[in-house]
This record gives structure tokens, C-alpha cells and sequence, in this order.
């Protein structure tokens, strides 16, 4: 695995910059002018007053989320701190930060507005990686990955044991994942190399345990195993959840035979709650106990998550949060 995910170094331990609020649109006068003035031509009168209230009132709305963005990133930085770890720049999201302006068409010069930002992240850059929400043309790349690596995960994976299906069946798969992604049911991703051209994995930040709550559910092609993928995009998502999505917990539910996926949340600073016995069945039809995992939000600060290297993205392409500057 990563040194940075077990050993992480004072200087890795970055600031997250909580997203800025947009403006809120509660209280805009452009409804009172229209009043005053005809249905055409406003006053020109009560278009300037209605101008210089709107204009007070966003800038009164950004100063104020610029101000609960402030409070929150003192609050992390004092849990920090006091667990012995001090914010600082990471060198290694400069480069993932380059790498995500080529892609938009956008000199490292090019100021960014993130005002208009918004979850949920539909893409995710670690220093390695590129996780992004899951689409129809993707199928073929989901195929392939599975293809290869099903005698590894059918012991973990009960719905392995319907593999290999069809092109047309992933097809199918990949627009009900993004289906149910753009309705804010459920976020499904893949896990895709720099390039965009292999499929490592899947993942995803499920709602099965309520909105307040992230489930991390993860899974690596037979040939990407042990190079640390797994513990890189799970802390990526523990940030995601948190800091994006601002939920109460995250959980990781594990198999507890299956070492690899035990030591990923041990790792990341989660907890080990509980052991559920026989609550499914693999493939066939066996009971199979769960370990339970979880990371309160009040916790997280004190974690290696917190030092994630990762941006994110909403579904524009805009970036919804900065790290290390």
C-alpha cells in the first residue's frame, strides 16, 4: 500500500476549503420591480434600486457562506492540530490539478469560480486515478474488467455468480447505475486509469443506510490488486462523503474472511462496530457474516481520510472543493 495512507507525513495533511454556497435566489426584489414598473419596460428607477438590493443581497449571502466556510475550516483545523497533525500544502494535487485543467481546456492560469458548484461529485481525481459516475459507453470496459477477474470475485461478490453477461446486459447496467446516479438514489463509479482507457474497479457512496449516511462499497479487477488502488479511492470518498456530500457517517461493511477489504477501513481511522451473523448469502446460498465499520463526522478531521489527495467535480465539470491550495 501508499505510504501515504498508513504514514502520512506533517506537510500531507492538507485544508479542505468546504465548497462555497451559491448565492441564494430567497429574497431577490426582481419580482417587487416588475410590479412597479409594466410587464415590458420596468421603471428605470426601481430597476436601479432592485439592481443595487440584489446586489447587496448576494454580496451579503457570498460573505456570508465565505464566513460558515471559514468557521468549518477553523473547526477541522483545530481537530487537526490537536491530534498532532498540522495543515499544509500536498505537492501531488498540483499535478492532478493539471492534469484536470488539460482535460477542461484551461491554462493553469485560468482563475475558477466555484460559486455556481454544487454536489454531487460526479468526478473524482486521486494522484492516480479518476473515478467518475458510470456511463452507457463505459459498458465495454466494465465487461472487460469482470471478464477477467470473476473466479476472484465471486467469493466476495454474490452477484459474480451471474457473470459473464452480455455486452448488451452491461449496457443496460451502466444506464441503470447512471439513472439512478442523476436521481440522487444511489452513486455508482468506475474506477479508471489516467487515461481513461482501463477500468480498475467499481465503487460507489450508497444510501442504504439513509441520507444522512454513506455505505462505501468497492471492488478491483484480479490484475490491480496490490498496488494500494482500494485504500486510495475509499479515503477519496470518505472526503467526498463528508465534505460534499456533509453527512452524519460513513460505513464500510466487510466480509470477515476477506483480509485485503479488513484493512482498508482500519487503515483510514474507522472503527469496528460490530459483527453481523449470516445477514446474506453468497452465492451458494450460504449465510455469510458482515463487520460493520463506521466514521462519525465528528472523528473524521482526526483521520488519514482527511488528508485524501483528490478533487472532485460536479456534473458540469466545475470543481466543487480545493485541497492544499
Amino acid at each position: 500500500m501508499p505510504s501515504w495512507s498508513t504514514t502520512v507525513a506533517t506537510s500531507d495533511f492538507v485544508m479542505l476549503p468546504i465548497r462555497n454556497r451559491s448565492p441564494t435566489s430567497a429574497g431577490n426584489p426582481a419580482g417587487s420591480a416588475r410590479a412597479v414598473g409594466s410587464a415590458e419596460e420596468p421603471a428605470a428607477a426601481t430597476v436601479a434600486t432592485a439592481s443595487a438590493a440584489a446586489a447587496a443581497t448576494s454580496s451579503r449571502s457570498v460573505r456570508n457562506g465565505i464566513e460558515r466556510d471559514t468557521s468549518r475550516l477553523q473547526w477541522v483545523r483545530v481537530h487537526l492540530e490537536s491530534a498532532g497533525r498540522r495543515p499544509g500544502r500536498v505537492s501531488g494535487l498540483s499535478r492532478i490539478r493539471t492534469r484536470a485543467r488539460r482535460r477542461a481546456g484551461k491554462s493553469s492560469a485560468t482563475p475558477y469560480d466555484q460559486s455556481m458548484a454544487a454536489g454531487p461529485a460526479y468526478r473524482i481525481e486521486t494522484e492516480r486515478l479518476v473515478v467518475r459516475a458510470y456511463q452507457e459507453g463505459g459498458a465495454p470496459l466494465l465487461k472487460a474488467a469482470v471478464d477477467a477477474s470473476i473466479p476472484h470475485l465471486r467469493p466476495w461478490m454474490p452477484w459474480a455468480s451471474a457473470e459473464p453477461q452480455t455486452l448488451e446486459e452491461k449496457v443496460v447496467l451502466c444506464r441503470r447505475f447512471r439513472e439512478a446516479f442523476d436521481a440522487r438514489e444511489d452513486f455508482a463509479y468506475a474506477i479508471l486509469d489516467p487515461d481513461e482507457t482501463r477500468l480498475v474497479g467499481s465503487t460507489g457512496l450508497h444510501l442504504r443506510r439513509g441520507p444522512r449516511a454513506r455505505e462505501i462499497g468497492y471492488w478491483l479487477a484480479a490484475d490491480e490488486l496490490g498496488r494500494g488502488y482500494a485504500t486510495e479511492i475509499t479515503a477519496a470518498l470518505t472526503r467526498v462523503a463528508f465534505e460534499v456530500d456533509e453527512v452524519d457517517h460513513v460505513e464500510i461493511r466487510v466480509d470477515p474472511a476477506n483480509e485485503r477489504s479488513l484493512a482498508i477501513p482500519r487503515r483510514l481511522g474507522f472503527s469496528e462496530l460490530r459483527i453481523i451473523h449470516g445477514d446474506i448469502t453468497d452465492a451458494e446460498g450460504r449465510p455469510r457474516d458482515t463487520v460493520v465499520f463506521a466514521l462519525l463526522a465528528r472523528d473524521y478531521p482526526f483521520t488519514p481520510s482527511a488528508a485524501a489527495r483528490a478533487l472532485a467535480f460536479d456534473e458540469r465539470g466545475r470543481e466543487i472543493f480545493l485541497t492544499g491550495g
